[in-house]
């Protein structure tokens, strides 16, 4: 069973079901643990677009499962007795005294807790969907040879583990439904055309059960081994080959039995126990999550000692952090389109977290993060949404410089915040969002304190 950490009514819960033993030893006492917790993400902790919903309610008749840890604030962290403040986790030593004997890389800094997932997604903004009226120009100048009107649909892929299984839906319930159910995570989402051209094959997603999986096959070609019996869904255009297809990517069928059972996958390979059926290309996309956080830092006097700042993670799952909020979600196309630009998302850690994103290389990039990089339109492109890009110089109480950051936001311009332009990409609801309680096991070297 996963690992799972949440706050609850000011404390840290872990779990508790691993029985511990000690064996005493010359140097002191070694607590180790029978069980050892897994590192993938907590399946069952997917939050819900109702922001009034309480935190029990994520965890529902789950209390009697873990023990509570309790939780210092920052002014009570002692960096120089944390014997005090922590218990030993699986695997620590301590001496006859009870006083710990390892370094405090191994204990959890209080600033990297679990954001309560309600206030989390308090400050979520609504997307502006792009006007029908300016869809008829739009359409032809990213697909000049398709005669109709082009409204992508986006296909949400999500997995299972044991058994190994995987859903594909077009369908927004049914995916808020699968993101919401225990042990289904989101792999990717990929945009399909509604409607056929000469270089597209038609593609019928099909259902069967339990346990429920998808299928996917041309409307022309079987699998002779496959002896399930399966119900049609719906159907997509995907691109015979990406050859010649700007912004489009390969991906693949592969099928597995006993039972019955398709993937799609964008590896060279099949993994051990598939067979390769049938190749196909679509745009592929990346799920970007942008977040907010009031910071207090002294690089900040000119804005009063106190400012927002933002971060943007990428997806498809997201960890609530204590003290940011989430205020919106885009998919950003991995390959260019006719008409898209590259945008780079560059990130760094001082003084605090903050963004640039820019179309060209800023200065001094080097000291930037730039792993990042997705393409959008700067026209309403159908289905799209308005973001605008914003960027902070200048201080609403003096002319001193201020600390250069941008921020990708619903909300009209206010100071010290300044337009910079609009950017027209896909929208992703709340509900199209995978957020889980932050898991510190995740990341040690981020979500860790160090020596003092």
């Amino acid at each position: 069973m996963a690992s799972k950490t949440l706050m609850k009514n000011g404390a840290l819960i872990l779990q508790s079901q691993p029985q511990i033993k000690q064996s005493k030893s010359q140097k002191g006492v070694s607590f180790q643990s029978e069980e050892r917790g897994s590192s993938r993400p907590p399946r069952e902790a997917l939050t819900r677009s109702n922001t009034g919903t309480s935190q029990s309610d994520f965890f529902p008749n789950e209390a009697s499962n873990y023990s509570i840890l309790p939780y210092y604030s920052a002014d009570s962290y002692d960096s120089f007795n944390v014997s005090q403040e922590f218990y030993p986790l699986a695997g620590q030593t301590i001496d006859e005294e009870g006083r710990l004997l390892v370094d405090m890389t191994t204990y959890i800094d209080p600033k990297y807790l679990p954001e309560d997932l309600v206030r989390f997604v308090s400050r979520w903004q609504k997307p502006q969907y792009s006007s029908q009226a300016d869809w008829g120009w739009t359409s032809p100048f990213v697909w000049p040879d398709v005669p109709h009107l082009v409204k992508l649909v986006r296909m949400d892929i999500f997995e299972k583990d044991v058994p190994k299984l995987q859903i594909g839906t077009t369908d927004r319930e049914d995916s808020t439904e699968i993101r919401n159910t225990p042990e289904w995570y989101p792999v990717r989402s990929v945009f399909f055309m509604n409607v056929p051209t000469e270089y597209t094959m038609q593609i019928l997603l099909e259902t069967t059960g339990p346990p429920r999986r998808s299928k996917y096959r041309p409307h022309n070609k079987q699998n002779s081994r496959d002896l399930s019996k399966w119900k049609s869904v719906t159907k997509v255009y995907a691109f015979n080959t990406p050859m010649g297809i700007p912004g489009s990517s390969s991906f693949f069928v592969d099928y597995q039995d006993f039972p019955d059972r398709y993937f799609i996958t964008n590896a060279e390979v099949p993994t051990l126990g598939n067979r390769r059926l049938y190749q196909l290309a679509g745009y592929s996309v990346t799920q970007y999550y942008v977040l907010e956080k009031v910071v207090h830092h002294q690089s900040l006097d000119a804005e009063g000692g106190s400012g927002v700042t933002y971060y943007i993670e990428a997806g498809p799952i997201l960890y609530a952090k204590k003290d940011w909020r989430i205020i919106g979600s885009f998919y950003g196309f991995d390959h260019q389109l006719p008409g898209s630009s590259q945008f780079t998302i560059y990130r760094r850690e001082d003084p605090f977290p903050r963004v640039i994103v820019a179309l060209q290389n800023i200065e001094r990039s080097h000291e930037w993060n730039q792993d990042l990089k997705f393409h959008a339109f700067d026209i309403p492109v159908p289905g799209t949404a308005k973001y605008s890009l914003q960027h902070c110089l200048r201080s609403i109480y003096s002319n001193n410089g201020n600390v250069s950051r941008h921020r990708i936001t619903t909300e009209d311009p206010r100071l010290p915040w300044e337009f910079r332009m609009h950017i027209f990409t896909f929208p992703a609801e709340l509900s199209d969002c995978s957020i889980y309680p932050y898991d510190v096991s995740q990341d040690p070297s981020a979500n860790y304190g160090v020596n003092a």
